[in-house]
């Protein structure tokens, strides 16, 4: 075989590669689960601070460096542009977790519906002396809304917001909280958020997808 020949044949080869390793198409979005899986040999892309996870899938919305190379996409931060991004936000408008002596600060936005961002919060549940605001962002679809009303309706929202989102536990079923919904959709909208889990840190620092818990240590001021 030529050499032209097994050029064409490696570049063939490489762009059905790339294709088989895209996300999730939009059906799967809408069902707010199952990621497609990669070629990469388990590695999932953070999109943000921290090494990449072992979990055979990439995460949702991000965007990935270098499918070939095995190597987790670069952080997705920009100092500039955020530097006044923290002071921005309607932490009012989140529901507030504090633990312990609650002295750093993170914002979360996440979908109720979100595989990863349940992920994230058994990594936040291990983290002592931080203050978490979640925004709810229900993307996904209309029944991420649904669920959200509920929570955000419920006596206690943050209580309502573990046992979904750590142990499936639902809370009761509210609709009168849908004008919240929209609100912090828009919220969301407003800062540029297009897919979940998405952290914010105190500096202004962003970081989009899943990351463990030490790699969240490392960006809590």
């Amino acid at each position: 075989m030529s050499i032209k020949s097994l050029k064409h044949l490696a570049i063939v080869t490489a762009l059905s590669l790339l294709a088989s390793s895209l996300p999730a198409s939009a059906a799967n979005v809408a069902d707010g689960l199952q990621p497609n899986k990669t070629h990469q040999g388990g590695l999932q892309k953070t999109g943000a601070i921290g090494d990449p996870q072992i979990n055979g899938h990439y995460g949702l919305f991000e965007n990935i460096r270098s499918t070939f190379s095995r190597q987790a996409a670069s952080p997705q931060v920009n100092d500039n542009a955020n530097k006044k991004l923290w002071e921005s936000l309607p932490l009012d408008k989140a529901i507030k977790r504090v633990k312990g002596n609650g002295k750093r600060h993170v914002a979360v936005f996440s979908d109720p519906n979100c595989g990863y961002c349940k992920h994230l919060e058994t990594e936040l549940a291990n983290l002592d002396n931080v203050t978490v605001y979640t925004f709810m962002f229900p993307f996904l679809s209309p029944n991420s809304k649904a669920k959200a009303s509920d929570m955000l309706c419920a006596k206690d929202p943050v209580a309502a917001w573990g046992d979904w989102m750590l142990h499936g536990k639902a809370a009761e079923k509210n609709e009168q909280c849908a004008p919240k919904v929209q609100e912090l959709l828009d919220i969301g909208q407003r800062f540029g958020i297009t897919g979940t889990p998405v952290m914010i840190f105190a500096d202004g620092t962003r970081s989009n997808g899943f990351i463990r818990a030490n790699a969240i240590e490392k960006n809590l001021k």
